[in-house]
């Protein structure tokens, strides 16, 4: 092993991730609070959704090269395979599950960072806005049109959305993707 390369713990690596992620979720609220009390809460949250859509295509374009520069198909079952993986693998949240909820599989996402952030300052609508990212990504990156991605109960994308994603008192996010896929698959979203 070179003298130049060091070895970080796990938990210390995580906590380096959430700390970063905690910053972007402060970072989200600072321009989204400015957007909704300088034009109203209903063109600010259409201003928000705008550029977070701007935003997830952005990611959503990088995700479909990495996918096709792996000779796969840009696919929801291929969004974030090998190369293609867009966010940490530990340190955003505290556990990401599958579960099925009525007959649907989705993804659970326990304890995020940016979520616990936005509590803490009383702007959790606010911040859930910023979810939605990974649904403007997926729609990006897939050939699929009729692909969408849901957080919460609002099906991404929508005409002047007012989506929202839902969490619990428990600190909880549902993600699903639903498109005309064999298998259902699932995407993480920070919320």
């Amino acid at each position: 092993m070179s003298d130049s390369l060091q070895q970080v713990p796990i938990d210390e690596a995580g906590h380096e991730v959430a700390l970063a992620s905690r910053r972007v979720a402060l970072l989200h609220i600072a321009y989204a609070r400015m957007l909704v009390d300088e034009f109203g809460p209903e063109r600010g949250r259409e201003m928000i959704v705008e550029a977070i859509r701007a935003y997830g295509q952005r990611i959503g374009d990088e995700v479909r090269a990495a996918v096709e520069a792996q000779g796969l198909d840009p696919t929801p079952e291929n969004y974030g395979a090998g190369s293609s993986r867009q966010l940490p693998a530990f340190g955003m949240c505290a556990s990401v599950k599958h579960a099925d909820v009525d007959g649907e599989r989705r993804l659970r996402v326990h304890g995020c960072v940016m979520g616990e952030a936005w509590r803490e300052i009383g702007e959790a609508d606010l911040g859930r806005l910023y979810c939605l990212v990974d649904a403007a990504g997926c729609t990006a990156s897939s050939t699929r049109p009729s692909t969408s991605l849901t957080t919460g109960h609002t099906p991404w994308p929508t005409p002047r959305p007012r989506p929202t994603a839902t969490t619990t008192a428990s600190s909880v996010c549902d993600v699903r993707r639903h498109g005309r896929s064999r298998r259902s698959t699932t995407t993480t979203a920070p919320g």
